[in-house]
């Protein structure tokens, strides 16, 4: 069963990204409402997709991607950053940090459905 670590420090927009995605019974999900305690449960969780705000306080979404992305245990974990940002340079430095995907707020439910299930289909055929 896929888990799915939600980060945001918006608890709305946490629910919502879970309920988005409850049409798929298999995903299980965790949250953190801070960049801190998203590497903190990545490190422990070890989850199969990091959906991933960017403004956060303490340490923001592209901190989040370099600190998941250069841990020889967690690199390989897929990141979905799910923001406001919409300029190319904010695309850009998300791809630069690490990031797999982009999904722009307020997002569209069948986009978030159909990102999150391709990357988690390609993570599963990816050898690791």
């Amino acid at each position: 069963m896929p888990h799915i670590l939600i980060v945001d420090d918006e608890p709305f927009q946490r629910m919502l990204i879970r309920e988005t995605l409850s049409n798929n019974p298999q995903y299980t999900f965790s949250e953190a409402e801070d960049g801190v305690q998203a590497v903190a449960r990545a490190r422990h969780e070890r989850p199969d997709l990091v959906l991933l705000d960017v403004m956060m306080p303490h340490m923001n979404g592209f901190q989040v991607c370099r600190a998941l992305k250069t841990d020889p245990e967690l690199r390989t974990i897929p990141i979905i950053l799910v923001t406001a940002l919409d300029k190319i340079e904010d695309r850009v430095n998300g791809l630069d940090a690490g990031a797999d995907d982009f999904v722009n707020k307020p997002f569209e439910e069948e986009e978030l459905q159909t990102r999150v299930r391709d990357i988690l289909s390609r993570a599963r055929t990816v050898p690791g």
